[in-house]
């Protein structure tokens, strides 16, 4: 799932990003969380839209100069199943935004630390 939320913040960065401008996702191990960054060079998200983006079926308005192609394809929900799926596995996914410039989105996911108990049987072997 992970993946596809990856794939889905690319899929958005070259959709709402102009012809031939560059699209960079970065990774970043921290001391306690995975931060992946999504950043392009697009039009940007008006400022008024931002606290609605993560909303199930709500759509930002087109910038130029992409608000004179045609509208692009999706119904809303692209940024809501990120956020879903940043929360189902207690992380957080924001954005930073500036019109005719771009937008970085970032994922940051937390590891989980497995404890095994030495003490019990593993689950792995065979008898």
């Amino acid at each position: 799932m992970i993946a596809r939320a990856v794939t889905n913040l690319l899929a958005n960065a070259v959709k709402f990003s102009h012809p031939r401008h560059d699209v960079v996702v970065e990774a970043f191990a921290e001391s306690d969380l995975l931060r992946i960054e999504v950043k392009d060079q697009g039009c940007g998200i008006p400022p008024e839209a931002i606290p609605f983006i993560f909303e199930k079926f709500y759509r930002a308005p087109r910038l130029p100069p992409l608000e004179e192609e045609a509208d692009a394809p999706g119904v809303g929900m692209g940024l809501a199943f990120v956020r879903d799926i940043a929360q189902l596995h207690r992380g957080r996914i924001t954005v930073e935004s500036e019109v005719g410039v771009g937008s970085v989105f970032t994922l940051r996911l937390p590891f989980i630390q497995e404890r095994f108990d030495n003490s019990k049987e593993n689950v792995f072997s065979h008898k």
